[in-house]
């Protein structure tokens, strides 16, 4: 026994990285025995088509999705909002391409190997900030096996909110990497979750709060600089591939990300 716990210490991430693997196939597995499109699916797949077959349809256009309201009886049967989602757009045509017929499943598959992507930054953060050993392996394995997160997984276009988490999650890996040399990386993946989602935008405020509270160190300002100018950035792309058409809605879901 006493051999196993050492074992485990040793070898903690690796351990957790393992079982991490098993539980995101196990808790996945009946979404990718009989996986299922929606409405919003054919949406997006529709767009890879129209850049597939129309040569003067643009990414921009096959990367504006609208969603209106006039099922809710809450809200104004007018009421709209517009999205500019290029990587989700993007990540539909490469499955497409690489599955054709059989594109359900891969559909599917990419789902699930966004949200193993996740889980294993996720280990990383805990074994960053609880060390090594059972609380962080178990801490890990419930992540990768909460409830919550099989919206991301069977739902196709749930994977919003998985492809933004895996740029938070990379970018904050990165962030607080010990090897200078690859931290500046952190940077792209702000901006690739920022491309998908825009609540990603709050991803600084965490970085900083972890620098002071948790790492206790002083912040690279010039860092926190360069992310302030990728987000002005990328509003900015949002707002021009938009046509500059305000929605009715500053955030989806009636939520602003201020």
């Amino acid at each position: 026994m006493q051999e196993a716990l050492s074992f485990i210490e040793k070898h903690s991430l690796r351990v957790s990285q393992v079982l991490c693997l098993f539980v995101v196939f196990w808790v996945a597995w009946p979404a990718l025995r009989q996986p299922r499109i929606e409405e919003d699916d054919y949406r997006y797949l529709h767009a890879g088509q129209q850049l597939s077959i129309d040569e003067s349809a643009s990414l921009v256009e096959a990367a504006t999705v609208e969603n209106r309201w006039d099922h809710l009886w809450f809200m104004e049967e007018e009421g709209r909002i517009r999205f500019f989602r290029p990587t989700v757009v993007i990540s539909y045509g490469i499955d497409w391409w690489i599955w054709g017929d059989r594109y359900a499943f891969g559909l599917t598959l990419t789902n699930v190997l966004v949200h193993l992507g996740c889980t294993l930054l996720v280990a990383l953060l805990l074994h960053r900030w609880l060390g090594s050993g059972l609380p962080a392996i178990m801490s890990a394995m419930l992540f990768a096996g909460l409830w919550s997160h099989g919206e991301c997984i069977w739902y196709i276009a749930g994977r919003t909110d998985s492809l933004a988490a895996l740029g938070f999650l990379g970018a904050f890996v990165l962030h607080i990497s010990r090897w200078r040399a690859i931290r500046w990386w952190a940077v792209p993946c702000f901006a690739f979750g920022l491309f998908t989602k825009e609540l990603v935008i709050a991803a600084p405020l965490l970085f900083l709060a972890h620098d002071l509270w948790v790492e206790h160190r002083k912040p690279r300002w010039t860092r926190y600089a360069v992310y302030a100018v990728t987000a002005a950035a990328v509003i900015l792309i949002k707002h021009l591939a938009l046509g500059g058409v305000q929605s009715d809605f500053v955030y989806p879901y009636l939520i602003s990300p201020l």
